[in-house]
């Protein structure tokens, strides 16, 4: 199970540096990249929802993260994009890609984080 749970993790990691490449258009060239980014959006949040769902079962099974922090991290990782991607709205392409980069690199940092702490 943990190794289920790391595979979509560093999943949901790829995803997102997907994502990440994908929106570099929309900030450099203020063009429309949404369809794409968001069904990156969408995939990369649910490997991160089945992976934060199989975190109650490692515990039951007696894996506990190092730090209780991971709990925290693991929140703020689901919550991430879709709030990034909430703050770009319906504004010019530029303005919702570079909302969407920004989320992508908070979120790249969080992933980070989960590994080290779990």
């Amino acid at each position: 199970m943990t190794t289920i749970h790391l595979w979509l993790w560093g999943l949901a990691g790829a995803l997102v540096g997907l994502t990440a490449l994908l929106t570099l258009p929309g900030v450099v060239l203020d063009r429309p990249v949404q369809r794409w980014t968001d069904r990156c959006l969408l995939a990369a949040e649910a490997g991160l929802l089945i992976a934060l769902l199989s975190g109650p079962l490692l515990l039951v099974a007696g894996h506990q993260p190092a730090d209780p922090l991971h709990f925290l991290y693991a929140g703020v990782a689901l919550l991430a994009l879709p709030i990034a991607r909430a703050v770009g709205g319906q504004g010019r392409p530029r303005r919702r890609a570079g909302s969407v980069l920004i989320g992508c690199l908070v979120l790249a940092g969080v992933l980070l984080r989960l590994f080290q702490t779990g």
